[in-house]
């Protein structure tokens, strides 16, 4: 288990509309399953927001995919660039994944996405 703060704290997390819509035109990733919209935020942690449409399932299966997927954020630990707000948009088909298959997903993402200078 990696060492440091594993919580997924109000700080983390994205939580006005604001702050979601200030993503709308942001650069995009996208998998199979999710479409990643990402933008450099000024602070040293990146922030996480998930959005998902009752077209895509259930109230159990949407709250499911969240689920996933803030453990894949919060286990993503040095693979994450820090300072970056990152949406993450599901799709069809992605209620039905199991943990694996969302961190392998989510890897591929942030494997596209630019390492800050050092």
């Amino acid at each position: 288990m990696p060492a440091g703060d594993q919580r997924y704290s109000k700080a983390r997390r994205l939580r006005k509309r604001p702050q979601f819509l200030a993503l709308s035109r942001a650069r995009r990733v996208a998998t199979q399953h999710f479409l990643f919209l990402w933008q450099p935020n000024g602070l040293t942690l990146s922030r996480l927001g998930i959005t998902v449409t009752r077209k895509i399932a259930s109230a159990v299966g949407r709250n499911r995919v969240k689920r996933l997927l803030r453990e894949a954020f919060r286990r993503s630990g040095e693979a994450l660039p820090a300072g970056l707000d990152l949406v993450v948009v599901v799709r069809r088909g992605a209620p039905g994944l199991s943990q694996a298959q969302v961190n392998q997903q989510w890897l591929q993402a942030l494997a596209r996405l630019p390492r800050p200078p050092a």
